[in-house]
């Protein structure tokens, strides 16, 4: 089956440099949004983690989880790819699940109707966030950029915190560098056609902090790999 229509896996590096510009962002769903995470709740939701290639899709927002497999993209071995980066460590999850460390799970309540659950390893000074909507996951971005305005160009969604940061002509010319890519590697008219219509969303943070709390990362800029 050929490489060259965007649904499937690839295995280009060029291709998987080019789509790792995805970060994405959620839509509001569901009646769930007026409950709250509960702490069974996040227990459930951690012991379903722990598990040896533990799929947690029934605990992800539906439009997070759709938006998710727009593109078809899919990496080898990875079971939770809503997680990709914000995924608990491999070795904390090991010695978890043979009670080798003891584990501890905040809740915080933010603004309507999102929730944060940190879960803690104390003895290694670990600890990792997960962000609800109601009582489904979804990504850091969809809580901190839920004020962000927003913009559409012919390949991207943009958010931005501070509208003064969009630049029109940087549009144009990350526009320009999609089409030459997409040639270069030969996508075919349907992919174009496909990448063209659910598009990358592109965050663009005023500063490091607002990079920081969505990446966890204090940077300018990061490859965002979901």
């Amino acid at each position: 089956m050929s490489n060259k229509h965007l649904p499937f896996v690839t295995h280009d590096p060029l291709f998987i440099l080019f789509i790792s510009l995805l970060l994405l962002i959620a839509r509001p769903a569901s009646s769930q949004e007026s409950e709250r995470l509960t702490p069974a709740q996040a227990e459930a939701f951690v012991a379903r983690l722990l598990q040896p290639n533990g799929d947690i899709s029934e605990w992800v927002d539906p439009a997070v989880l759709q938006r998710s497999r727009r593109l078809g993209i899919e990496y080898q071995g990875l079971v939770n790819k809503v997680l990709i980066q914000y995924d608990l460590a491999n070795p904390i999850k090991i010695a978890l699940r043979g009670k080798k460390l003891r584990k501890t799970l905040t809740i915080d309540t933010l603004e309507a109707p999102f929730s944060r659950l940190i879960v803690g390893v104390p003895e290694k000074d670990y600890a990792q966030q997960f962000y609800f909507r109601g009582t489904r996951l979804v990504a850091p971005a969809d809580y901190h950029t839920r004020n962000w305005g927003e913009a559409e160009s012919r390949y991207f969604r943009f958010r931005f915190s501070e509208p003064a940061d969009f630049n029109h002509y940087a549009v144009e010319e990350l526009d320009r560098f999609v089409a030459e890519t997409l040639t270069l590697l030969e996508v075919d008219s349907a992919g174009q056609a496909l990448l063209e219509q659910e598009k990358i969303v592109y965050l663009l943070c005023h500063d490091t902090d607002e990079m920081k709390a969505i990446t966890g990362f204090e940077s300018r800029g990061i490859y965002i790999l979901a």
